[in-house]
Order: structure tokens, then sequence, then C-alpha cells
């Protein structure tokens, strides 16, 4: 999709909204009137939506102009070119993530100079530098797009013209791509400025993320308990559930031993007076944070409710599409769906199955969720400014770098799982333990002289339950060990 904008700030969100609407996972976007001091805001906005930015502003803040190409995960764009002057801006990336990699050019031409096309010039520079490889340059030329300087300059590079967009009446939008790519679809949509949207489909999908993402392994969770316990019922079940005087004298030779077993011990204390659920955990408390591959794909940037609430829209849509082709609704989606937390206008619904009206509720919720998680983060971010060098460490700060391995193969990934994957890959054969790895004696021998020698470890004072409770105090409302 190509459009322009007329301004982020007006019509950004809703612009980001209409992308996921389509399954769009490339956006240009031209004339986004933001300056070089805005664009980290506008990378956080577009990070929290699950886009990458890469983003040319315009050279005079006072002037309208900016151009940008935005992705969705797990596709991956890496800066190759950028052009910016009074006459316009350009910007060129390199899109990977699909199943071959292109450039992709944004374009915004300033309207003042109708005359003036040796902007163009250095887009043709960048052409000709990188022939042979396929393009998609979505652009805002004010100027006709079925005939004049701009067909005659893609001309010179066979490009041809899949769709335009207009101003008005007139037709300045367009995208334009290399004669290698084989567009399969395209259309003219309402934009969300004064500019209509330019909207392109082409034959590469998406390269499938191949493992699930990588979540934090869960704890047993909290519960209110019940009131049947008496002090005398929870010191019997403390003498049961503890372990034996001998048993802890043996553990006390060692910290670790000790701290497992004492954690263990509470552990099945709180379980058995119901503060704790009694669901197997993933781990025990006080034991070390781990990661666990998750059972299915988790967004980047998503909070555990944003989660649980598109996941019940997107139930939602399934039913209504079985409603809708006149079949009947599984029994368990029902379940599904009633399980989930909700409103009591939505409770309501549920009994009239009236899956539309509950999707458009539960909308509204996910916007106002949306809006409260910005509001939040914006709070947060103007603490921050009144301190003068985080405001200052802000104000220098480019886009965030994108998530992109190449491995000894050669091969381009962008996802995050298939990359922690092949990192663990690559260094298990170095400090791992397989038949391949380093020997560990060679490389102490090698190394002896760069590491530091042993040296005996400190005398602690012993621990006791008065400093043990004191520093347990300072911990609360922290993050669990």
């Amino acid at each position: 999709m190509s459009t322009n904008i007329g301004s982020w700030y007006t019509n950004g969100t809703a612009l980001l909204s209409e992308a996921d609407k389509a399954g769009t996972p490339l956006l240009f976007i031209q004339e986004t009137n933001v300056s070089l001091v805005g664009t980290g805001s506008f990378d956080n906005t577009c990070k929290r939506y699950g886009w990458q930015l890469v983003h040319v502003p315009p050279p005079d803040k006072h002037k309208r102009g900016g151009v940008a190409i935005l992705a969705k995960t797990p596709c991956v764009l890496q800066k190759m070119f950028e052009y910016s002057s009074g006459t316009g801006q350009a910007v060129a990336v390199e899109v990977l993530g699909f199943q071959r990699k292109f450039h992709a050019l944004s374009i915004y031409r300033h309207q003042s100079d109708d005359e003036d096309f040796t902007f163009m010039q250095n887009v043709g520079l960048f052409l000709e530098r990188n022939h042979g490889h396929e393009w998609v340059i979505g652009m805002d030329g004010n100027s006709n797009m079925h005939s004049g300087p701009i067909p005659d300059f893609f001309s010179n590079f066979a490009g041809l013209c899949t769709v335009v967009a207009r101003h008005t009446r007139n037709p300045i939008d367009a995208i334009w791509h290399s004669p290698g790519l084989q567009p399969f679809g395209s259309e003219e949509l309402p934009g969300v400025s004064d500019h209509t949207i330019a909207s392109c489909s082409f034959q590469m999908a998406a390269l499938g993320r191949g493992c699930p993402q990588w979540r934090m392994a869960q704890t047993r969770k909290f519960q209110t308990p019940p009131e049947n316990f008496s002090e005398t019922d929870k010191a019997q079940l403390w003498q049961e559930n503890a372990k034996s005087e001998d048993q802890w004298l043996e553990a006390l030779k060692s910290v670790n031993d000790a701290w497992t077993m004492w954690s263990a011990d509470c552990e099945a204390y709180l379980v058995k007076i119901g503060c704790l659920t009694s669901r197997r955990p993933e781990r025990a408390l006080g034991s070390p944070v781990s990661v666990v591959s998750g059972t299915h794909r988790i967004a980047a940037a998503q909070s555990a409710d944003e989660r649980r609430l598109r996941r019940y829209i997107r139930r939602l849509d399934e039913a209504r599409f079985l409603q809708l082709q006149g079949r009947l609704v599984p029994s368990q989606l029902k379940k599904n769906i009633s399980r989930t937390p909700k409103t009591e206008e939505e409770q309501w619904e549920v009994r009239n199955e009236a899956w539309g009206r509950m999707r458009d509720l539960a909308q509204a919720r996910l916007r106002k969720l949306l809006e409260q998680e910005q509001a939040a983060n914006l709070s947060k971010w103007k603490q921050r400014m009144h301190d003068v060098s985080q405001a200052c460490q802000w104000l220098r700060r480019d886009c965030s770098p994108p998530m992109v391995l190449q491995d000894m193969e050669g091969r381009v990934m962008t996802s995050r799982a298939q990359c922690a994957t092949a990192l663990k890959t690559f260094w298990t054969s170095i400090f791992g333990t397989q038949s391949d790895a380093v020997n560990l004696q060679a490389f102490m021998q090698f190394y002896r002289q760069d590491l530091p020698g042993p040296e005996e470890p400190p005398e602690l004072p012993p621990l006791d339950s008065q400093k043990l409770w004191k520093t347990l105090r300072t911990m609360k409302g922290k993050a669990w060990p």
C-alpha cells in the first residue's frame, strides 16, 4: 500500500488500522510531516503496532514533506539510500523476510516544483547502481502518472505502473515496479487523507517463522486462600511439609541447596493452605528465571491482556463467519468464547449469540486498552524527559535496529525465534558439550594470562531470619528472583 498521508499526527493510526485490516506487510508513506526530533515518537508508535519504520524527514521542519517505509513483523528493512532536499525526499531499503529479496523506495516530490524533475536523477542513480535487483516504488510525484516526465523517467528502467492513486481527481500517486515482479491484484482504495490509497499484491509470500516465540516460564499462580485454616492448622501443615532438622542442617552446607530446599518447603506449604494453585508449574518458586517455547505464535511487543483480547476477537470472527454461512457454530468454540472475561453487555450478547455486536464491543475494549497503554507509556516518557541526560539521549536516538541474522550458509532470518535457535546452534559448538566442542583445558591454557587468578571466597556473616526478613521487605513490589 502507498499513500500520501497528509500528516502522520492526524492520520497515522487510522492508516495502520487500514493496513492491518488489509493484511498489508509493506507500507509506503509520503508527506509524513514528522521532523527529525519527532522521529523517535514516530518509531515508538509504529513499534507498538508491530511495524518497523525507516523514515527520512524533510530538511526544514517548517516545510511539508518526509517519506517512510513500514514493514510488518517478521519482515525486516535495511536502509540503503536516502535523499532529502527542498525539492523532495526519497528513501530506499532492502526488504528481507519474503521468499525473495527486493528493493523498496518511497518518494515524495514537492508540488511547488512543477517543472523541476532533477530530483529524480538521484533515484535513477540508485536504480542503475543496483541493476539486476527487483524493485517496488510507492510515490507521490505531484505529476501525472499516465503521461509526462514521471512515466518517461521509469521507461528508462522498463518500470511498470500497476495502480495509481489520486489527489481529488488527479492521478499523481502510484506504485511502480520492475518487470521481473508479477502483480496478481491491484486496486485504488479510499484514503485516510485527501489522497486515495494505491494497493498492489505481488506473488511473494512472507517466510514462515519456523518455530514458536519464546516466553518466560510460569510459576504457580496466587489465589485467595480459604479462611477455614486456624493458626494451629497452619503450624501443623508446616511441620508436615517442611524437611526434617537433619536434612536442613545437611542442606546448609551449600547456600544453593539451602535456598532450593527452603523454597520447595514454602511452595508445598502455600499449596496446602490454598495460597497457590495446585496445577503443576513450569518452574518452581525461587528457581532461576527460564524461557520455554510457546505453544503458539506470540506477536511482538504485546501484553498478555492484549493477546488475550485479540484471540477473543479472532474467535468472534470465526463464529460470525460460520453464522453468516448458515452453518452451526461448534460447541467448543462457544465454550472458548464464553470462558473469556467480558463486560456485562457482552455477557448479554453471548446469550443472544450476537457475534457481530460482541465483536464491535470487543474492538472498542481493545482500542481503550491500547489508549490506556499509550497514555501510561507517555506518562513514563514525560517523567524520563525531566532528566536532562535522558532527554538528550532520547533526542540523539535513531530508529530501533531490526532483528535480522545471516547464518554461515547465507540464509537470512528475520524471526526472533529463528535467530535465537540459529545462535544457540552456532555457539553450542564452541561453548557446548558436543563432540566437536572446543577443548576447555586447551582454552584455559591458551588464555591463562588474560584471565584473573583464583581468589579465596570472602567470609560472609551467617544468614539469620532478621536479616532475611529485612531484605525481603526491601524487595516488596519488585520482580521475583
